[in-house]
């Protein structure tokens, strides 16, 4: 199950990587959606922000549907990724990208619906050193959602976490500005930066797309990395 969804996350890294998506940070959305339309059967992805819910729970969903030009004409698949305008940058991305996501997880478990209940729950958990007791407590985590699991993957590359670890460890970087860089919400980098998920993903036999020397990366301010 793990090897299946990170040589899918692979195979879209390097997507994105081909697109010199991964050049600058935080990473356009727009070029990690055509790397991941690359791997799935539909042809456009229309992002749809909609205002709170009467209940405020929903932060996003996706809904996939076609249509036709003409009588002869082709079908055209197309997918609405709707998602709560009033998130913060950090969660629109993390919430948005998990959805896309589910476009070519189908096959595998993950959750349709994204609301606030299912995001906190997830912070309190993942913030939680306890959840991280064994290898096979992330394996059974992948296997839960892997939409989630592959969101957070692509946008913030196990590569390049691979050389941030060394500083994070050194005390010369932090989890926030992690986050900051990367524009993902903090209990993100808390989960991909936990050892025990860290050492877990390295035994994956993870694909390289990142050449041998340690990567220039620039912010997009122009900020050397």
């Amino acid at each position: 199950m793990s090897e299946l969804l990170y040589k899918r996350v692979d195979r879209i890294l390097d997507g994105v990587d081909k697109r010199d998506g991964y050049r600058f940070h935080p990473y356009d959305l727009n070029v990690i959606t055509e790397a991941i339309l690359g791997e799935t059967l539909v042809d456009q992805v229309q992002f749809v922000p909609f205002p709170a819910a009467p209940d405020g729970i929903i932060v996003g969903f996706v809904k996939v549907w076609t249509y036709s030009a003409g009588v002869y004409a082709d079908a055209t698949t197309v997918a609405d990724v709707h998602y709560l305008e009033d998130l913060s940058e950090e969660w629109r991305n993390f919430v948005v990208c998990k959805e896309l996501c589910q476009l070519i997880w189908v096959d595998l478990p993950a959750t349709r619906v994204s609301d606030r209940h299912h995001l906190i729950d997830l912070a309190e958990r993942l913030m939680s050193d306890r959840f991280f007791d064994s290898e096979e407590s992330c394996e059974q985590k992948v296997t839960e959602d892997a939409a989630l699991i592959a969101a957070m993957e692509l946008l913030c590359p196990f590569e390049f976490r691979e050389i941030m670890m060394k500083d994070l460890v050194a005390g010369t970087l932090s989890k926030d500005a992690i986050a900051r860089r990367f524009s993902i919400p903090l209990v993100v980098v808390n989960f991909l930066f936990n050892p025990v998920y860290h050492d877990y993903v390295r035994k994956q036999g993870r694909a390289r797309f990142l050449p041998a020397q340690k990567p220039r990366v620039v912010s997009r301010q122009g900020e050397a990395g």
